[in-house]
């Protein structure tokens, strides 16, 4: 038996149905994900808000389709552009990716690398950065990272889009992936025993 999963990006902005309650479910597993001591503990309302406020963009993987259905988001990730010369972006940053521990291991990681991986490359970034907790850096290895020492206590990774694209498509190809015309949703299954 298959499941099909479905990457989504909300659009805060525009106030899309339904979009802001999908955002708020994904700010949750974010949080959850990243422990927030009580003097920085958050609401999901307030992660949304500030996102949006930061031009963050962020990334779902949703388990049925957005615009048909209720669904559940069982994968989050956040990205926001760095400035170079002249307030242009040219890096994208991954600021947050987690998956909700229920959902682990099936490459829900590994879509949100890829979807983000392609905006960055279609958008002309140069290049994409992270830290990542030492615990995690397997998977952005595995996808075309390579790990960066600035000196900071932070683990820290880059990659170019089309590096981490092509790991990701390797790896996809085993998975069958498919693209939907309106570009915004993704077509994956995901074998389940």
């Amino acid at each position: 038996m298959s499941n099909l999963y479905y990457l989504y990006r909300p659009e805060l902005e525009s106030g899309a149905i339904g979009d802001y309650e999908l955002a708020l479910q994904g700010a949750s597993i974010l949080l959850d994900a990243f422990l927030y001591g009580p003097n920085d503990a958050l609401t999901s309302e307030e992660y949304v808000d500030g996102m949006t406020k930061q031009s963050q963009v962020m990334h779902l993987v949703l388990d049925s389709p957005p615009l048909e259905s209720t669904p559940s988001v069982v994968a989050a990730s956040t990205i926001e552009y760095e400035p170079e010369a002249l307030g242009i972006a040219s890096m994208v940053f991954i600021d947050q990716l987690a998956v909700d521990e229920a959902h682990r291991g099936r490459g829900h990681a590994r879509a949100l690398l890829g979807d983000i991986a392609t905006q960055a490359y279609a958008e002309c970034m140069r290049g994409i950065i992270l830290d990542s907790l030492t615990s995690a850096t397997g998977l952005y290895e595995k996808h075309g990272f390579e790990f960066v020492d600035v000196g900071s206590p932070a683990h820290v990774m880059t990659a170019v889009p089309a590096k981490v694209i092509k790991a990701v498509a390797r790896a996809a190809s085993k998975s069958r992936y498919r693209q939907d015309p309106s570009d915004r949703i993704y077509y994956r299954y995901i074998q389940q025993a």
